[in-house]
């Protein structure tokens, strides 16, 4: 579920293939693509879950996408943070809320914000003239859905 990567990882997994680039992990039928929502983060888990290694984690392209693999999870009696870990990506409101707290990415878009306006007026200003790479680190906030 996550595009780029890693979708989710399973104990004990030795597949030689396509693997994480960052982590050398393998991902072989591991990375599932989907359109981001509730719905297809459901059948994207429910896929993974379907085979004959299924994962002990799942990471999210979006907290809906968590949400629908929750979701499968309660559907199969399955309980996240024991069973299969979930995380999603956006620490939105409903991270906070849903039971058993979902585990997310939260980005630091007030910072992202300030840093726009910064490099902005400096270009109108003309003091910048060379484009910026500016890296503004995410936090993980632990909930339920990966702790048990």
């Amino acid at each position: 579920m996550r595009r780029e990567c890693c979708a989710a990882s399973s104990r004990g997994r030795r597949e030689r293939g396509r693997s994480c680039p960052w982590r050398r992990l393998p991902v072989r039928g591991l990375d599932v693509r989907g359109e981001d929502g509730i719905a297809s983060g459901a059948s994207l888990t429910e896929r993974l879950l379907d085979t004959a290694s299924p994962p002990t984690a799942i990471v999210c392209v979006s907290d809906a996408m968590a949400v629908g693999a929750l979701d499968v999870l309660a559907d199969r009696g399955l309980q996240p943070g024991r069973d299969v870990a979930v995380v999603g990506f956006d620490d939105s409101l409903v991270a906070s809320v849903i039971r058993p707290g979902l585990t997310s990415v939260r980005q630091p878009l007030e910072q992202v914000a300030e840093k726009v306006v910064e490099l902005l007026l400096e270009h109108l200003s003309g003091t910048r003239t060379r484009p910026a790479k500016v890296l503004l680190p995410p936090a993980l906030v632990i909930r339920g859905s990966s702790a048990a």
